[in-house]
């Protein structure tokens, strides 16, 4: 390495605007440091049998009104080929910088620049957004489009405007890539991959297929494109090989599967959008060239699915905060290496920003602790097999993690890759886990009935109240309304989640109609949320808001001696209806519920030594209607 970068600084006063040939992908991106300045990125790779002509310093070229460019300085160049058991040629070959010397065979080169940091204009960005990028020449050849050698790349993120703020302060991170690019694999199998995308944010991802460019505005012509190719069809499909399955993106995760059973190398191009409160803040796009070696006998190790019912590629779970995950994550290979003797060893490696510092640390590291952990930590390796769990407890800070983020769901991501150490390439999967945040909101309660004093026309409302496992209870809103069409206002709010009624007075229901339904306000703070409206109560004679049909009262009769009370009534749908006496004071002297059926209803309901008096005989339904007659007996 040292020797390398000695080599850099000598060519950087020979060759200032040669960029290596044989170009693999690259990518743009930008971060916010503390003081509100700007530090601008760029990764290229390159096919390590092209001729070494790198820069130390180059220049990115932006659309920016008064900065036509960003000085970029060399930070580091890295092997990037695939690593495998390291025995000895020709056994175990190997794939790298220094051996490779034929193109699109496996050996790739990462290069790392990295600009000062830097303040943009007190500018807004025009709708169309601002531009930063970087091109030369020449590509690659490729399988999927004719004629690239003699075409120029070009890499590009840009930055949208959000609700007219100058971009002086930096207010907002683009997104990056977490993972290293996969660029190698061989034919045979189903292969998964995730560059990873993720916002330091914690704005809103979505990722699609882009066309490759060769210059500001230029993308490759579809005519350049081989047949059964396409930019949103960059791998093999059943064009090419019956067995194979067409490359799928999944727009929200970024997860890339395929299987090939055709070999070649194949230009692909990825683009991750960020959306903050709806709004497109912030593109940037990765290139990479895969190369499909040929079949061996070798296959990646198998993984199982940690849930239930999962899909094996497709590792999701909706969970609540204070919710304890611990999730064992296990790979195995018993495959031989390629001596035959051998056993192979497994790899795992995760990324994602919700881990905390070396995938051991609950408090540091991520950008919400508590973060997640690996036990124990990756990278981890074992003999034909790898262990390690997964915890994490998120808690309410992480439904509020990002800019306004006020969505009911909130979406973590974590990466994992398992590999074996079979030679020139290892077999590989990877598994996007989703671990979703979901709002703790509560479902409204039940309202059962209610009962409207005989004197005062007041209203008690009865209802189930609700169970609170999640503990995010606030209070009960009541609403009430005394118009068919009307709108309804809250009355009042009750915080105690066990109390079951509430009488309203400030009404008089024994003369004018009512309509009444609750809700339930829950949630984390400072984010808390009201339910779905319950269901509706009403003394109004054709139900909730003209929905339910009445119940017709055909006569009431109090006989002393039998100490009976007997009710006919028509009903013209199955009810329970709650049946209340009153003394002439207001005092319950019998409350009972019953069940009505459809048509005709002779009830006969016992009292306890009923004296001569004034009574109020009242029924309330759950089909929302309300009969009241008095009675006096002698």
């Amino acid at each position: 390495m040292k020797k390398l970068i000695a080599v850099l600084f000598f060519s950087m006063m020979v060759v200032q605007q040669a960029m290596p040939s044989h170009y693999m992908g690259g990518e743009i991106y930008w971060e916010c440091v503390s003081d509100g300045r700007y530090v601008f990125h760029m990764r290229v790779y390159q096919e390590c049998a092209g001729v070494l002509y790198p820069l130390v310093t180059l220049n990115i070229i932006t659309t920016v009104p008064g900065m036509q460019t960003i000085l970029m300085t060399l930070i580091d160049t890295n092997d990037i080929s695939p690593v495998c058991y390291p025995g000895s040629p020709p056994v175990f070959p190997h794939l790298d910088c220094e051996t490779t010397t034929i193109s699109n065979t496996g050996g790739i080169r990462e290069w790392i620049y990295r600009s000062d940091t830097l303040v943009l204009p007190s500018l807004i960005p025009p709708a169309t957004g601002w531009y930063f990028y970087y091109t030369n020449c020449c590509r690659n050849p490729c399988s999927n489009i004719s004629g690239t050698t003699s075409m120029s790349w070009f890499l590009q993120a840009v930055m949208y405007p959000f609700h007219n703020r100058p971009a002086n302060p930096c207010y907002d991170n683009s997104p990056a890539f977490a993972e290293k690019p996969v660029f190698v694999t061989q034919a045979g199998y189903h292969l998964s991959y995730n560059h990873n995308g993720y916002d330091p944010d914690g704005d809103s991802l979505v990722f699609s297929w882009a066309p490759p460019m060769t210059g500001m505005g230029t993308p490759i012509p579809g005519t350049f494109y081989n047949p059964g190719y396409a930019f949103n069809s960059p791998l093999p499909g059943p064009w090419h090989h019956p067995s194979n399955d067409p490359a799928q993106l999944n727009p929200y995760t970024g997860q890339i599967v395929f299987s090939s059973f055709t070999t070649g190398a194949f230009v692909t191009k990825v683009c991750c959008q960020t959306y903050r409160a709806g709004i497109l803040t912030a593109e940037v796009y990765r290139e990479i060239q895969m190369v499909i070696l040929p079949m061996t006998n070798n296959h990646p190790p198998g993984v199982l699915a940690p849930f239930p019912n999962n899909l094996y590629d497709h590792w999701a779970d909706t969970v609540y905060p204070g919710t304890v995950i611990n999730l064992p994550l296990q790979a195995d290979d018993l495959e031989l290496l390629n001596d035959g003797i051998t056993p192979q060893s497994v790899l795992i490696t995760a990324s994602g920003v919700q881990f905390g510092t070396a995938y051991s640390n609950t408090l540091s590291g991520c950008p919400e602790p508590p973060c997640a952990i690996l036990t124990p930590p990756v990278p981890l390796s074992g003999l034909s097999t790898a262990v390690t769990i997964f915890s994490w407890e998120p808690d309410c800070s992480h439904l509020s993690y990002g800019y306004s983020n006020y969505d009911e769901y909130v979406d973590y991501q974590f990466v994992f890759t398992f590999s074996d150490d079979y030679c020139p390439v290892p077999g590989r999967v990877t598994r996007t886990l989703r671990i979703i945040m979901k709002d703790p909101v509560l479902p409204p309660p039940l309202l059962d009935s209610f009962s409207i004093h005989p004197l005062t026309g007041h209203v008690t409302l009865h209802w189930t109240p609700v169970t609170d496992t999640l503990y995010a209870f606030d209070s009960y809103h009541i609403f009430f309304k005394d118009q068919p069409g009307g709108s309804y206002s809250v009355v009042d709010s009750v915080y105690n989640i066990n109390q079951s009624s509430f009488t309203y007075t400030g009404i008089n229901a024994n003369t004018q109609p009512f309509w009444c339904m609750l809700k339930c306000r829950s949630g984390c703070p400072g984010r808390l949320k009201f339910s779905a409206p319950s269901n509706v109560l009403s003394n109004y004679a054709t139900g909730t808001d003209g929905m339910y049909p009445p119940i017709h009262l055909h006569h009431v009769f109090m006989d002393a001696e039998a100490a009976t009370l007997t009710v006919s009534m028509q009903s013209s749908e199955y009810a329970r209806c709650r049946i209340l006496i009153y003394s002439a004071l207001g005092s319950v002297i019998t409350e009972r519920d019953i069940n009505l059926v459809q048509g005709l209803n002779t009830l006969a309901i016992p009292l306890a030594a009923p004296r001569p008096g004034l009574y109020f005989f009242s029924i309330q339904s759950n089909a929302c209607c309300m009969h009241q007659k008095c009675i006096l007996l002698r």
